[in-house]
């Protein structure tokens, strides 16, 4: 796990443990059950595939940008207003999505998943995830760069793969 250092005040200043997130909220959860697809190399969830936010994989420009568009949750959004939009709650919601990520995805390769706060408003978490390949780059490798957000990345290490479509 890797952050740069405006996550770390965050997640200081809202006493959240990286590795302890709180249980995922029920609507982020849903998003995750229909599990992930292979589909022309590039993995995606299902759930995103089926409210019609998978756009055309010809506008960007490779398979991880791809996975980066589609693979992108904003916490707030997706719980609406049946829970606790707080931006310590938020966050909160951010790492659990982040970590059920790390979950779903470990046994299908290296991937990365960003959990992203803009530190302007700081209710705005993403959550986001892409397999790593080989000359493609979605996130830099120096977070620091990122002066306007918090920016947190799990990588998942390369385990035994299983094909197709995983809950």
């Amino acid at each position: 796990m890797r952050l740069n250092r405006a996550m770390k005040e965050l997640l200081g200043q809202f006493q959240i443990d990286p590795e302890r997130a709180p249980p995922l909220a029920v609507e982020l959860r849903r998003l995750l059950e229909p599990g992930i697809l292979c589909l022309d190399g590039c993995w995606l969830l299902a759930s995103r595939l089926s409210a019609g936010d998978s756009g055309a994989r010809e506008q960007l420009p490779d398979r991880t940008g791809y996975e980066a568009f589609v693979n992108h949750i904003h916490v707030a959004d997706a719980i609406g207003g049946a829970g606790d939009c707080s931006p310590r709650a938020a966050l909160g919601q951010a790492m659990a999505l982040g970590l059920a990520l790390e979950a779903l995805v470990a046994a299908h390769g290296s991937f990365q998943i960003v959990v992203a706060v803009d530190m302007e408003s700081p209710t705005d978490c993403n959550v986001r995830f892409y397999k790593l390949r080989s000359g493609e780059v979605w996130i830099e490798d120096d977070l620091e760069g990122y002066t306007h957000e918090g920016i947190l990345v799990i990588e998942t290490p390369e385990l035994n793969r299983a094909p197709g479509h995983v809950h």
